[in-house]
């Protein structure tokens, strides 16, 4: 699906809800892994996770919410 074809915020849900998100992060974690190491990697895992939970907290709407818990929370622990 084209991201002309849909509206921005369709084509994200979509992507999240598949979990398609999942195949876009992980080449980045590889890359990183490469060049920093599993360690360093794990630490960013868990710092932007953290990040996720946290912010989330303070979410004023639905749509932030998707963002910052299901993209940074849940999507990016794939660093962990």
């Amino acid at each position: 699906m084209l991201w002309s074809q849909c509206g921005s915020n369709d084509f994200f849900f979509k992507l999240v809800k598949n979990g398609k998100m999942n195949l876009v992060v992980g080449p980045a974690v590889i890359l990183i892994m490469k060049l920093f190491g599993a360690r360093v990697t794990v630490i960013i895992g868990s710092v932007l996770t953290f990040l996720g939970i946290l912010l989330s907290g303070f979410a004023p709407n639905v749509y932030v919410l998707y963002i910052t818990f299901g993209f940074l929370a849940g999507r990016l622990c794939i660093f962990c």
